[in-house]
């Protein structure tokens, strides 16, 4: 099933995103804060890890910067569209991924640091 998870997404650019989405009939989904130390495919499948303890709450503090739209199991042609859609408005996001069987099991938090990092050493 095609479905973008969005994380830390503006209210205007979560709008154009949902708005292309709906008119490709794919599912768009907000992560919410509390999903950040959870794995991809668990966001991606709708399910939901245990809350942590209080005593974990600083691990499980959100990451404060970058914004992210992830594609899970998109079409070439509705990644293509949803792209250039992206392109052609003033609406930017921080981070594009797409969910793969290597990134499945990494939590949203080590998703985020791992395109930071990149980022990074590409000279962003």
């Amino acid at each position: 099933m095609e479905k973008i998870i969005l994380y830390n997404v503006g209210p205007v650019t979560e709008e154009l995103i949902k708005k292309c989405a709906a008119n490709m009939r794919i599912k768009t989904v907000v992560a919410a804060p509390e999903t950040y130390n959870e794995t991809l495919e668990s966001i991606a499948g709708g399910k939901r890890a245990e809350k942590e303890s209080v005593f974990g709450a600083a691990a499980a503090t959100p990451h404060s910067g970058g914004s992210l739209m992830l594609m899970c199991g998109l079409s070439d042609k509705h990644m293509d569209r949803l792209l250039a859609k992206l392109r052609q408005s003033a609406e930017t996001l921080d981070y594009k991924a797409v969910l793969t069987p290597t990134n499945a099991k990494w939590t949203l938090k080590r998703l985020m640091l791992e395109m930071e990092r990149e980022k990074k050493a590409l000279g962003g």
